[in-house]
């Protein structure tokens, strides 16, 4: 019963435990969500990898990122580019 136990543990959903980033204690079923909606501590990519941009920090720093002015004239210009390329001129 014992062995159980541990290996019911182990493998529980339920059993909190730590984030290996930041250490808040999530339930096991909800870590998945806290590293990609939640965690600070966890290197993301920029919101604007989709239109160029290679920019990766910690989620607690990107706002830094966005905040830089230069940061902001470069989305502006890939945004513009991805715009121009996707519409076709008339």
């Amino acid at each position: 019963m014992f062995k159980f136990s541990n290996e019911h543990l182990e493998n529980c959903r339920n059993e909190k435990v730590a984030c290996k980033f930041c250490g808040a204690f999530r339930r096991r079923v909800q870590m998945e969500e806290h590293l990609t909606k939640e965690c600070r501590k966890v290197s993301v990519a920029c919101d604007f990898a989709y239109v160029g941009c290679t920019h990766s920090d910690l989620r607690n720093r990107m706002e830094l990122h966005y905040d830089n002015k230069r940061f902001r004239k470069q989305h502006v210009e890939m945004l513009q580019l991805w715009i121009s390329n996707a519409i076709e001129p008339v």
